[in-house]
């Protein structure tokens, strides 16, 4: 996840200059896997005549955008979020009343990875400076065993306040924490004074600082810092495999990431496309990529390699035992891939769920399929491809992993694929890493320790339409599954013990495991578990929309309406309207609007100052105290880049 940040001003000889970056301020936070980032900066337009600035937000693509603002010359502008049409009208009511109004809404995603763009136009004065402010929530997923951040910084220029504050929270305990810089490859744990870090260590807490010196930003070619910020977590194990329940505010959230567990046996069947738009580079980094993966195979495993075009080509009838005589061959058959012909899609997916046709309840069945394209060959009709490939896997125990490889595949359509049939959707993204991206997505799935894991938990204490998904159809080692959901309104968690039980196949045979509930108290995490949860609902039902006829689309599609303007989630639904709010140079009205804009915050940020205080730190802040504005810590986890243009 990253965090970049761009400004540039484009002059009327269309050269690219940079207006002067006052200050820049990326805090986050993360309490208990959930996310929330709120980014500052400061910009000086030194015109002597205002400037319309395109603020251009690339967020990851499973955040939700929760506030944005902006102050200049004595007025603030703060969002709104509406349902897209009603957020039409009331900014061209605003625009027709000669009001300074903008949108933040989703357009055409940049060539970013794992990105979808936002963007809203604002007016600068002239001589003039302006704060921008941005939020949004998501939560961080494990994978492969750690919790991840990264955190682009991109400037263009030498800015003399940067500062990154990158805070977590894990009530379960942090076991391990490290941090790599731009441009390196070494993690640290510990402050190192050279590098202008400070680290913050306690049980449940990590506080990372960093403040690059003018020094160390010449020292990237004189344009700036540009690079990755990584920070990686792992967390305390829970006392039992069933995981952690934390119950505030009228909800609770439920992780599940049990250790120590025997892998499963599983039959994996790759599909891969050798059309001919795979030729050249695409194929070879395939080629590469298997080799890797095929080396993996457990010896327990079984697999088959379907190749497909206009046609199906079978390496073997039916998957086998992964000998590594089977291993050395497959790797010369994949050697011999050579990519020519159209794309037939419904026939290649129906051989890799019929080579699953023996499929057993206690190994994990899986078809990897890979396409750059779109169907060219065979059944065309897109309704028709997904009931067909539906009725192949009429028992539900193969699972479909869909792999969209470059810019021209139909990747709503292999979301589609894979959220009816048991599995995810990955993007692969043209580029000389491609290898390393199909490795790291196996990687991911090749350890499968748990199947058809169903979560339980007693009706009279939760609300049971509110559950989030509580099926699964495998559980990954290094992964987590999160469950969250609302209480009934007159249970007392204090005094009705809430215990949840979890059924699973293991690789020997069924189990169950039990997590009884935790009450957080509230402060810092008010709201949390509300939110969280409203965050994964929305998500559940814009995915059964996406699946679902014209009716029950609708239907979904207005639950996650109504969740979304509840909580100010910014979606595919909604959209943000910013309109003048208040008059600068009252602190009281700028900290209600900041309050309205920042939903979701949930640190306090004087406290977390007091614990983990730092001059670098204060300095910063000061640039924008000075403005009558106050600087908030924010949950966040992330990646976000945005780019400010003066046009």
């Amino acid at each position: 996840m990253t965090v970049s940040v761009l400004a540039c001003t484009r002059a009327a000889n269309d050269v690219v200059t940079h207006p002067a970056i006052k200050a820049l301020l990326v805090e986050s936070n993360v309490f208990s896997r959930f996310a929330n980032v709120y980014i500052t900066s400061k910009v000086e337009n030194d015109a002597r005549e205002s400037k319309t600035s395109l603020f251009s937000v690339q967020v990851p693509t499973e955040a939700f955008i929760t506030g944005f603002s902006m102050q200049n010359e004595g007025r603030i502008l703060q969002g709104v979020v509406k349902e897209k049409k009603e957020a039409d009208e009331a900014y061209d009511a605003a625009r027709k009343d000669g009001q300074t109004a903008g949108r933040v809404s989703e357009v055409a995603p940049p060539p970013g990875r794992a990105m979808k763009n936002f963007v809203v136009y604002m007016n600068v004065a002239a001589m003039s400076e302006a704060t921008f402010k941005l939020s949004y929530q998501e939560l961080v997923k494990k994978v492969l065993g750690k919790y991840t951040q990264k955190i682009h910084i991109e400037p263009n220029q030498i800015v003399n306040n940067i500062t990154v504050v990158a805070s977590y929270h894990e009530p379960q305990g942090i076991e391990m924490f490290s941090y790599a810089l731009p441009d390196s490859e070494v993690f640290s744990s510990s402050s190192i004074a050279s590098q202008n870090t400070v680290v913050h260590n306690s049980e449940t807490k990590r506080v990372f600082v960093y403040t690059p010196s003018v020094e160390t930003q010449l020292g990237d070619g004189g344009f700036g810092l540009k690079g990755d910020i990584t920070l990686r977590y792992t967390l305390t194990p829970p006392v039992t495999n069933g995981g952690t329940i934390i119950v505030n505010d009228g909800a609770f959230v439920h992780y599940f990431s049990p250790s120590g567990l025997s892998t499963l046996s599983k039959t994996i069947v790759f599909v891969i496309d050798v059309s001919g738009s795979m030729r050249g580079v695409k194929i070879n980094q395939v080629k590469v990529a298997m080799h890797s993966i095929l080396a993996r195979l457990r010896e327990h495993d079984a697999f088959d390699i379907i190749l497909f075009s206009d046609s199906v080509h079978h390496w073997q009838p039916y998957p086998v035992l992964a000998t590594s005589e089977r291993i050395s061959a497959a790797k010369t058959f994949v050697n011999g891939m050579v990519a020519t012909g159209s794309t037939n899609i419904n026939d290649a997916l129906l051989s890799g769920v019929h080579d699953l046709n023996n499929a057993l309840r206690n190994r994990g069945n899986l078809v990897v399929f890979l396409t750059d394209g779109v169907q060219t060959a065979g059944e065309m009709r897109e309704d028709v491809l997904l009931k067909n490939v539906l009725r192949a896997n009429h028992d539900g125990l193969v699972s479909i992993f869909c792999l969209g490889f470059g810019t021209r595949v139909n990747f709503e359509f292999l979301i589609k694929i894979s959220l009816q049939n048991y599995g995810t959707a990955y993007k692969i993204y043209e580029d000389e890493d491609a290898s390393e991206q199909l490795d790291d997505f196996f990687r991911g799935i090749e350890s499968v320790t748990l199947r058809d894991v169903k979560f339980q938990y007693p009706v009279d204490i939760v609300v049971k339409e509110d559950l989030t998904e509580t099926s699964f159809s495998n559980f990954f080692n290094g992964s987590e599954i999160v469950v969250a959901g609302t209480l009934q309104p007159e249970v007392d968690i204090r005094t009705t013990p809430f215990t949840a039980s979890i059924v699973a196949v293991g690789a020997n045979k069924d189990v169950i495991f039990h997590s009884t509930a935790e009450l957080e108290g509230t402060g810092e995490t008010e709201q949390f578990t509300q939110r969280l949860w409203a965050y994964k609902k929305i998500k559940e039902y814009l995915n059964l929309a996406l699946i679902s006829n014209k009716e029950d689309r609708e239907r979904y599609e207005q639950k996650a309406l109504t969740l979304s303007l509840r909580y100010s989630f910014v979606t595919r639904l909604t959209s943000m309207v910013v309109t003048e709010a208040v008059n600068a140079g009252n602190d009281e009205k700028w900290l209600k609007a900041e309050s309205k804009i920042m939903i979701g915050r949930r640190m306090n940020t004087l406290a977390t100052r007091r614990a983990y205080s730092s001059p670098a730190v204060d300095s910063v802040v000061s640039v924008y105290r000075n403005k009558g504005t106050c600087a908030a810590v924010s949950i966040a986890c992330v990646v976000i880049s945005f780019v400010l243009y003066f046009i």
